[in-house]
């Protein structure tokens, strides 16, 4: 049980009302007051709050570019070259079992792998 639920548990019925009454006030302030968030308006937002980072960390947009990480992705996609497949790699691979590992422990008279 949360902290927020043990707080509920304690409140009367009256003081989860007044609660709830002050909720609704506030969710009503905000959408009288508040900026309707949009594609747009969250676009322009973004791009400030980017800029006032960059001022406090001291670095221009294209150092910001330049050590923004690709995914993998965006990296096949800029160069497919970079990138090589390898139709035999699964055969290069050695699997064991559980059982096997522990054999080889027992053996080894220590611990290969973690407890699961």
């Amino acid at each position: 049980m949360t902290q927020a639920d043990k707080l509920q548990e304690e409140m009367t019925i009256e003081e989860y009302m007044d609660l709830e009454e002050q909720i609704d006030e506030e969710r009503n302030r905000i959408a009288i007051n508040g900026t309707p968030v949009n594609e747009t308006t969250f676009k322009e937002w973004k791009r400030k709050r980017d800029e006032i980072r960059m001022k406090e960390r001291g670095i221009t947009k294209e150092e910001m570019d330049k050590n923004k990480k690709k995914t993998g992705i965006q990296l096949f996609k800029f160069n497919a070259d970079i990138f090589q497949d390898d139709a035999e790699a699964k055969d290069d691979m050695v699997y064991t079992t559980r059982t096997e590992e522990i054999e080889e422990e027992k053996k080894n008279g220590k611990k290969l792998i973690k407890e699961r």
